[in-house]
């Protein structure tokens, strides 16, 4: 892949990436009793938030955000994703890695005329998308949903522009390698896309930013050991221009994320 530039997902929060403010929920203290410490995230638990990104960004055959980015801008300029079919409502569904795409594109040429279908003087792409379905991983299975819209802009051109938003939902079962039997997490993600510029030649991403939130509950289960947590996690991507991108949570912990199958790797 030809990414020259990168994608930064950012946290809601960015004046700062503190460390995930966390805390287990619990009974109240009482008027003279000391408020609970602030439970952190182990490394092994920001490992698995880490894997979870891993399955948004990029997933095997050709999904996640990254494929689902080339879907639309090949799309809009009239070509079907290869195995896609167009629905008798003009949607665009299919399976990228065994998780379920749905495309909705209303079109329009570089005069703002909107167009019966799109093709190449397709200029603007207002894109609905939505995905789902399940991703099985060594010690992990990701279950997720995705809904959002995107309008692509330029595509008459070298580049396009990408603006919009999306939210994400991911349950993941995860299988530590010490302590408890299972680990489970709920994961909200929330997304905004500010000046994404895509090659329109091979839909590859090559400038812009997101800005990018998880709010998650971790439950832990089995071997006497059962408890509940509430966490932020701020997340910071950035596409190294060939197969691999860097990403770093809460400002401590990097990883190299593997573009073709979305594994996430610690660094040291």
């Amino acid at each position: 892949m030809n990414r020259i530039t990168k994608l930064v997902l950012l946290g809601s929060a960015l004046t700062g990436f503190a460390a995930c403010a966390a805390s287990d929920e619990g009974p109240n203290p009482g008027p003279n009793e000391p408020n609970p410490p602030a439970q952190q995230l182990s490394a092994e638990e920001y490992d698995e938030v880490a894997q979870s990104v891993g399955g948004v960004v990029v997933t095997t055959g050709g999904g996640g955000e990254v494929g689902a980015i080339a879907d639309s801008v090949s799309i809009a300029h009239g070509v079907v994703p290869l195995g896609f079919t167009v629905s008798a409502s003009g949607d665009i569904e299919g399976q990228h890695g065994g998780l379920s795409y749905r495309y909705q594109l209303t079109c329009a040429d570089a005069a703002g005329q909107t167009q019966p279908a799109c093709d190449d003087a397709t200029d603007r792409a207002d894109v609905t998308i939505a995905w789902s379905g399940t991703l099985e991983l060594p010690r992990f299975r990701l279950d997720t949903e995705r809904n959002g819209s995107w309008t692509l802009t330029g595509l008459t051109g070298d580049t396009a522009a990408l603006a919009g938003d999306s939210d994400f939902h991911v349950a993941v079962e995860a299988e530590p390698l010490a302590g408890p039997q299972l680990r489970t997490y709920d994961l909200d993600y929330t997304a905004s896309y500010d000046a994404i510029r895509i090659d329109n030649a091979d839909g590859d991403i090559v400038a812009g930013s997101a800005h990018f939130a998880i709010a998650a509950e971790r439950t832990e289960s089995g071997n006497g050991h059962d408890s509940h947590l509430a966490f932020d996690v701020d997340a910071v991507v950035t596409f190294d221009g060939d197969d691999t991108a860097t990403l770093v949570l809460d400002g401590q912990y990097t990883y190299e994320l593997d573009l073709a199958t979305g594994r996430a790797q610690r660094l040291p």
